[in-house]
């Protein structure tokens, strides 16, 4: 995407994120986007842009909430408004937090509500290649296992059975270091 100019001198790019409670209604939440987006829009501000990020955890409790859902505007307005834009968005009913940062130059809208969902997608798809290596690779180790174990019993059958019976010249040696005769008693 190309970077955002004002299309005047006196006007500025400005991003405004707020946060809403997820416990809201609908009808509740789409009054407040259009309260915000309107005192905007009453200041002759031009919208650029509109994203909405979806439900969010937050990192510590906001006025009792543990999640939120965030909406990011790109406007282009002047800047002498912008204090009285941020006074009337701090009286907002249903409104968390919000805030009002100045673009620096040459700045690009990126949708990080899309870029987050895809960038899940693709860390989802890198746990499942992942695991699937991980089985693949303990699938080997249980073969080579049972591969062992199996050339073991086949070496434990093949070894010639040693028989119980001494051999006739095993037995004529023995009878001749026994025998009584060389002792002489």
């Amino acid at each position: 995407m190309n970077a955002i100019t004002p299309t005047s001198q006196e006007t500025r790019i400005y991003e405004c994120a707020i946060l809403l409670p997820s416990s809201i209604s609908d009808k509740e939440t789409s009054e407040c986007i259009k309260n915000s987006e309107g005192f905007f829009t009453e200041k002759g501000g031009k919208q650029i842009a509109k994203h909405e990020w979806g439900r969010r955890g937050l990192a510590y409790k906001i006025k009792g909430h543990t999640q939120g859902r965030y909406f990011v505007y790109v406007y282009e307005i002047k800047p002498e408004y912008i204090k009285e834009i941020d006074d009337s968005l701090k009286l907002e009913k249903n409104l968390l937090r919000h805030i009002i940062i100045s673009t620096p130059k040459n700045f690009e809208i990126v949708d990080w509500g899309k870029w987050f969902k895809e960038w899940l997608e693709k860390r989802d798809e890198e746990k499942e290649r992942v695991e699937e290596e991980r089985a693949e690779e303990e699938k080997k180790k249980i073969i080579k296992k049972v591969s062992k174990k199996a050339s073991a019993v086949e070496k434990t059958e093949k070894a010639p059975e040693a028989s119980t019976e001494p051999s006739p010249d095993l037995e004529d040696k023995l009878e001749e270091i026994i025998s009584d005769e060389d002792l002489n008693l």
